[in-house]
C-alpha cells in the first residue's frame, strides 16, 4: 500500500503526462515546519525564522522558504526526504521518531499554453500535524510534555475554529 503523499504526487505526474502536448508544465516544491510558533525550512536548516506575509489576493504564504523544481516523482520524494530527515523528532514510548513539529509540504504547478501563452498556477499544501498520542501511554517528559500539551491545544482549538465555520 501507499501512503496519500506517494499516491497524491503519481497522480499529479499521471495527469500531466496525459496533457495536451500544447500545455508545458513547470512544478516545485517546499517543505517546512513550525516548531515552537517558528517557521523553519526543512531545505535550508539555515532558514529557521520565516515569515508569513500574504499575496494581493490575501493568501497567506511563507518569505524566503526554499523552493525546488522537479520534473518526475522521484526527484519530489527526494525532496521528502531531505526534509524529513531534519524535522525535529523525538522518541517517546509509542513512537520512536515522533514528530515534535507540524510539517508543510507545498506542491505549487503552473501550467502554460504555449499556444496563448496564458498561465495557470495552482498550489497544493499538504499537512502533517505533530504527535497528538494519548500523553500517559507516551511516557513523555520535560520540554517532549511540553510539546505534546502545546500540539493538544492546537488540535483543540482547530476544531473548534472548524465546527465554526462548517
Amino acid at each position: 500500500f501507499q501512503g496519500i503523499i506517494p499516491r497524491i504526487i503519481h497522480d499529479i505526474f499521471n495527469h500531466i503526462y496525459n496533457m495536451n502536448e500544447n500545455l508545458e508544465f513547470h512544478i516545485k516544491v517546499s517543505y517546512f515546519e513550525i516548531y515552537r510558533d517558528k517557521i523553519g525550512d526543512l531545505l535550508d536548516i539555515s532558514k529557521t525564522h520565516l515569515p508569513v506575509h500574504e499575496d494581493q489576493n490575501g493568501v497567506p504564504y511563507v518569505k524566503g522558504a526554499t523552493e525546488r523544481f522537479v520534473s518526475t516523482p522521484e526527484e519530489v520524494f527526494d525532496v521528502i526526504d531531505e526534509g524529513k530527515a531534519n524535522r525535529h523528532v523525538a522518541a517517546t514510548n509509542m513512537n520512536e521518531h515522533s514528530s515534535r513539529s507540524h510539517s508543510v509540504f507545498m506542491i505549487t504547478v503552473t501550467q502554460e499554453n504555449l499556444e496563448t501563452q496564458k498561465k495557470l498556477h495552482g498550489k497544493l499544501y499538504l499537512v502533517d500535524l505533530a504527535g497528538s498520542e494519548k500523553v500517559s501511554k507516551t511516557g513523555a517528559e520535560g520540554s517532549v510534555l511540553d510539546e505534546a500539551k502545546k500540539h493538544k491545544q492546537v488540535l483543540i482549538h482547530s476544531g473548534k475554529r472548524d465546527q465554526r465555520t462548517s
